[in-house]
């Protein structure tokens, strides 16, 4: 059965989409048409490279203790053609490792995800633009439990894999011509295979393995910013 779903409350929704809708109104409100020799988007910076600091400006602020979700592509790459649109990629990876009870249940969550996608980017003024793109997305993920017991050794594991994609709608913002702050937005629909296996090994009579499917819909508010390098 598909699945529709948004990463948070319907009160962040609103805070972030109110900001977003700002941000987008002043840069609309700017001058359409510039001198491409005033822009700070310079066309001898072809090659962009990006890290989600949402959770720095948060720490630096005072708000050390909310916990935020770096999301699904913490870092990013951008090649800008001679054109001005350009080709994107995200890459995520997590490993996290906890052991409870002197070892007697352990965790094990690994994340990875890679996206590859285009953009075609619309010059507002001097130092705002927006684009609109298409990415093709790929999950990997493994949740996997370990307990010991003085009868059993029992794991239970959970894989899944992912294969999606969807629209893009981003707006940045040029502090230098080197250094530039966005956000974006993003729907994508995912289809997911996962395995689900339990193993005993005092009983192995009672292994189980349960293979399931998944259709997933992700809307992403522009909840993050992403600062960026250009050269």
């Amino acid at each position: 059965m598909p699945v529709f779903c948004c990463r948070y409350p319907h009160q962040t929704i609103l805070w972030y989409s109110f900001w977003f809708a700002i941000l987008l109104f002043q840069a609309l409100s700017a001058e359409a048409q510039v001198n491409s020799s005033e822009t700070f988007f310079s066309d001898d910076k072809r090659h962009e490279v990006g890290a989600n600091v949402t959770t720095v400006l948060f720490s630096a602020l005072g708000n050390a203790s909310n916990q935020i979700d770096p999301g699904r592509f913490p870092w990013s790459y951008k090649y800008r053609f001679a054109k001005g649109n350009a080709f994107r990629l995200g890459i995520g990876v997590s490993v996290n490792v906890e052991n409870q009870d002197r070892n007697q249940f352990t965790t094990f969550n690994q994340f990875g995800s890679l996206r590859l996608g285009y953009e075609w980017r619309t010059y507002l003024d001097k130092r705002w633009l927006t684009y609109f793109g298409i990415d093709a997305i790929g999950d990997y993920t493994v949740e996997q439990a370990i307990v010991a017991t003085q009868f059993d050794f029992t794991t239970i594991k959970l894989e899944s894999i992912g294969i999606g994609g969807g629209p893009v709608f981003g707006l940045q913002f040029a502090l230098t011509k080197r250094i530039i702050l966005g956000t974006e937005a993003s729907l994508y629909g995912i289809y997911a295979e996962k395995v689900r296996t339990e193993l005993f090994s005092n009983n192995p009579g009672g292994n189980d393995r349960i293979t399931s499917n998944q259709f997933t819909g992700d809307l992403t508010i522009p909840r993050w910013l992403y600062l960026s390098i250009r050269f």
